[in-house]
């Protein structure tokens, strides 16, 4: 027995909420265009999905109930994407459809999420729902490492494998005050968002707060009461929201799911997440370590090397050799060049 992913609609939005969070699950995708279905089902178990399709139209409630006894007989349903991309059996708050609104209802209360009907409300503009609602700007912004306040002041969110460091600067913020006044005004306005960022983000593990320094105890104490007040509208749990003896905010928040990251990004191929790559200099002194171990073999007629101008240009001012081609490639390469050797 498998846990089960309903799939409504071979959406782009569904269908990629279900490539993120199918692994590991049965996944009944349902449509009313079966061959684009199919063709869908195809590339999915190719990729290493378990992926069983079905027609059906959402406004048939036979067509419906049909699914769903198809998706109880490999398991329990544990989640529903509809073909607008709303996950219904995980909304919060409501969800807003472009789909079928009877359909998803029926959906809805055959998986035993009866209480989330009164929250479905149709949708009815042209406009894309995500645009309309500001959606996509938003989840940009809760994925961005800087995120800038109304005052112009900033915090910055770095993720390590240890811990979540949040760190609050005053930023292009100058204001009319005293310097200790508008550094106490800046973390005020930071411990909103920063418990905001938090729940959007759904970080979870050590998180480190690093508010500006504060000389008095009784601002200290309000900005502290402030950012427990608002992570207080965060259901997850917490623990030892306190000061360290740094001066620093310390807590735990329990992990529940997984963090908005993982299914908007994916690790650097070439920094492999650490955010920095070989410079131009140690690229050529690797370039030229390869070359002259090369250069040297009798059975190497000629040696390729494909890299940026800049690399090529430097490189040229050093070795010269009539076995070497220099090949100008903009793609970037993890080492900074290729190597191809002829015999």
């Amino acid at each position: 027995m498998k846990d089960v992913m309903i799939v409504v609609g071979a959406g782009q939005i569904s269908m990629a909420i279900a490539r993120r969070m199918g692994a590991g699950k049965k996944i009944i995708l349902g449509d009313k265009n079966i061959e684009n279905a199919k063709n869908i089902q195809k590339t999915m178990v190719d990729a290493g999905f378990d992926v069983e399709v079905i027609e059906m139209d959402l406004s048939s409630r036979q067509d419906i109930l049909k699914m769903i006894d198809m998706a109880k007989s490999y398991g329990p349903i544990k989640m529903l994407v509809n073909g607008a991309g709303v996950s219904p059996s995980q909304a919060p708050i409501e969800a807003i459809l472009k789909v079928n609104l009877y359909g998803t209802a029926v959906l809805l209360e055959e998986v035993g999420k009866k209480d989330l009907i009164k929250k479905l409300r149709k949708y009815f503009k042209d406009e894309e729902i995500f645009e309309y609602y500001n959606i996509n700007s938003q989840i940009e912004r809760a994925l961005d490492r800087k995120v800038y306040l109304d005052s112009g002041a900033y915090i910055i969110i770095e993720k390590t494998e240890a811990l979540i460091s949040i760190d609050v600067n005053t930023g292009q913020n100058i204001g009319n005050k005293t310097s200790q006044e508008l550094i106490f005004q800046t973390n005020l306005e930071a411990t909103k968002e920063i418990a905001r960022q938090i729940k959007l983000r759904n970080l979870a593990g050590i998180i480190i707060v690093d508010f500006i320094d504060m000389k008095k105890f009784s601002d200290r104490k309000r900005v502290l009461e402030e950012f427990k007040k608002y992570l207080s509208e965060d259901k997850a749990e917490k623990n030892s929201v306190e000061y360290t003896n740094l001066g620093l905010i310390q807590f735990t928040r329990k992990r529940q799911g997984k963090e908005l990251a993982f299914y908007y990004k994916e690790k650097c191929q070439y920094c492999e997440g650490t955010g920095y790559f070989l410079s131009k200099e140690r690229i050529i002194l690797n370039l030229l370590e390869d070359l002259n171990s090369q250069i040297k073999s009798q059975d190497i007629k000629k040696i390729e090397i494909r890299a940026k101008k800049g690399i090529i240009k430097e490189l040229s001012k050093y070795i010269d050799n009539n076995k070497i081609e220099y090949i100008e490639d903009n793609n970037f390469y993890k080492i900074g060049y290729k190597m191809e050797l002829y015999s």
